[in-house]
């Protein structure tokens, strides 16, 4: 499966409307009004790439793991709910779960909880690119601004500042870091370390 991450770029005059947007209210608000918005559900489907990607946790933001020997994972927090994406051991999304966490609670106490009853075993996980639009969860080769350069088309007074980016983009492309979207953009090194948010 060669599928490639839908991206606003491929629409021309949504992408700096969107990029703009996300930019300026935040990623979470932009995430309820990408949900509010009435879309057709096709564009709403998991997006695959069959790229292997080293997860590590982060404490702060996520926890990746093993559960057993044929299952990895993603955990965190989206509150109000508290989120478990699953792979198969090739690294495969096989789904998304929720747990809603009561709004006046600490999260912490009831992830820790949900990892104890999944058995979940922290460690790095090897899992293949995918993105969740609807839960704003992913992994993607380039931060949108860099993606967005490497597909603009010069010949405009920004030129020099796009030349930059595509040159930025292509040194983050041979260092092989990536982005996992969870809620916000985290940029991870090769070895699967957030480097950045």
């Amino acid at each position: 499966m060669q599928e490639r991450f839908i991206r606003s770029s491929s629409v021309p005059y949504l992408s700096g409307s969107l990029s703009l947007l996300k930019e300026r209210v935040g990623v979470r608000f932009f995430r309820a009004f990408l949900h509010n918005l009435s879309v057709d559900t096709k564009f709403m489907q998991p997006v695959y790439n069959q790229t292997l990607y080293k997860v590590s946790s982060s404490e702060h933001y996520f926890y990746a793991g093993r559960i057993g020997i044929d299952r990895q994972v993603l955990m965190g927090t989206q509150l109000p709910n508290l989120t478990c994406v699953e792979f198969d051991a090739a690294g495969n999304y096989l789904r998304a779960v929720t747990k809603q966490v009561p709004l006046d609670d600490d999260a912490v106490p009831h992830l820790q909880a949900w990892q104890g009853e999944l058995g979940l075993a922290i460690g790095p996980i090897f899992v293949k690119g995918f993105f969740l639009q609807e839960q704003w969860i992913g992994i993607k080769d380039l931060p949108d601004h860099y993606q967005e350069a490497m597909n603009a088309v010069s010949g405009n007074h920004f030129d020099g500042r796009l030349k930059q980016l595509q040159e930025e983009a292509r040194a983050w492309q041979s260092r092989r870091d990536f982005v996992l979207y969870w809620d916000e953009e985290y940029y991870l090194n090769r070895q699967g370390e957030v480097e950045s948010s």
